[in-house]
């Protein structure tokens, strides 16, 4: 452990313990709002230092003191296993069309959805002419009639570099 993680556990058990401290000793220096203002103190301090633990932007950023650190080699939890799905998913469609038509165009279309507005700036459901063109000869890789072809690994990424390549030429 290292030193600073000692001295923020120190505090969270120590402070605690000395208003306990204070309110058992019925010392009359000591009023009750002068304890309820240190322990409202106490209490808002850490809601605020975990509140900032959750919310930091990076994860290196501030820890709670008694937890783990997780080893990224021993992490097993929904983000890894979505992405075994995805994985999964697209080395089946890439040899079965209709892995391809049932599962991954939906993946494909909620990708474009999400990025052709932002990255295009048109919506795909409201100028499907438009979305034609964008997408040129890989279009069909959204096209709900096909079923019978199952597509390759280049098709899937000359998709996915034109829907998240950034055409907006100064829109903000």
């Amino acid at each position: 452990m290292t030193s600073r993680r000692i001295l923020i556990l120190a505090l969270r058990v120590a402070t605690p313990a000395l208003l306990i401290l204070i309110a058992v000793t019925r010392e009359e220096g000591v009023s009750v709002r002068m304890w309820l203002t240190g322990a409202s103190v106490w209490i808002a301090a850490v809601l605020v230092w975990d509140l900032l633990a959750v919310a930091a932007p990076e994860p290196a950023g501030l820890r709670v003191a008694w937890r783990r650190p997780h080893r990224s080699s021993s992490y097993r939890g929904p983000v890894l296993a979505g992405l075994r799905s995805d994985v999964l998913v697209l080395r089946d469609a890439l040899r079965d069309p209709r892995v391809h038509a049932s599962r991954l165009r939906p993946h494909l279309a909620s990708v474009a959805e999400h990025f052709v507005p932002l990255r295009h700036g048109f919506d795909p459901e409201q100028d499907p002419q438009r979305m034609r063109q964008l997408l040129g000869e890989v279009g069909w890789l959204l096209d709900p009639e096909e079923t019978e072809r199952a597509p390759t690994a280049t098709e899937i990424d000359q998709f996915l570099t034109i829907v998240l390549a950034d055409d907006r030429k100064g829109v903000s």
